[in-house]
């Protein structure tokens, strides 16, 4: 499953990491630094729905 997360959700989440110790965030760092924007969400196509799920 994949989410679209805003600019400043992922920055208020990132500064909030670096005040916790090293050990415990740094997996969770390396994962907002490895987050690729995407276009607007305008232009976006809607995800192909789950086999199974409607």
């Amino acid at each position: 499953m994949k989410f679209l997360i805003e600019q400043q959700l992922a920055q208020a989440v990132a500064d909030y990491l670096t005040t916790r110790p090293y050990r415990e965030v740094a997996m969770l760092v390396r994962g907002l630094e490895a987050m690729t924007p995407v276009p607007d969400s305008t232009s976006v196509p809607d995800p192909a729905p789950e086999p199974g799920k409607k």
